[in-house]
């Protein structure tokens, strides 16, 4: 992790400053990596070690870049508004937030071109023009899905206890 972070620090300096603010966290209960808030209000970053070593470099990077963008495009806090399809919600921060990682991702990533939705969209466009679609499945790993509490994306809804 330190590698990929002193990395993301020569490439994008914004992104770095925001993983300097975050606490990072070895969690074995996320398959992959979350951004959240703590109960705290603490922003931190949980990450399972062996998912990280199963990386590239370039792949490290880009997953770190991706958990920053959700940060950056305040995906954190959903609208109100996202509580009526918890799906495209989480379809549209992961389509912006991978739209702005310059990267290749591990595995399948969700993007613009996965929903046929035009470039430089907020994501809450985006949520208004998936939530009137029959969504297909595009492949997205159940912990994405499965975790969710209505209204807010994996993202959101970290909330460990101290």
């Amino acid at each position: 992790m330190d590698r990929a972070i002193e990395s993301l620090l020569m490439e994008r300096p914004f992104h770095w400053a925001v993983l300097a603010a975050a606490r990072l966290v070895e969690d074995f209960t996320h398959p992959t990596m979350a951004v959240g808030f703590t109960s705290r209000d603490e922003l931190t970053l949980f990450y399972n070690a062996e998912f990280v070593r199963s990386l590239t470099p370039e792949e490290r990077m880009a997953v770190l870049c991706h958990e920053v963008n959700h940060v950056v495009f305040d995906h954190l806090t959903p609208p109100a508004q996202a509580a009526a399809n918890a799906r495209a919600w989480t379809f549209a921060c992961e389509v912006t937030a991978n739209e702005f990682v310059p990267w290749k991702l591990p595995g399948v990533a969700l993007t613009r071109e996965t929903f046929s939705l035009p470039p430089m969209q907020s994501t809450f466009a985006r949520y208004e023009a998936l939530a009137t679609r029959v969504l297909p499945d595009p492949g997205v790993p159940d912990f994405i899905l499965g975790v969710l509490r209505p209204g807010a994306t994996q993202h959101g809804d970290v909330t460990r206890g101290p």
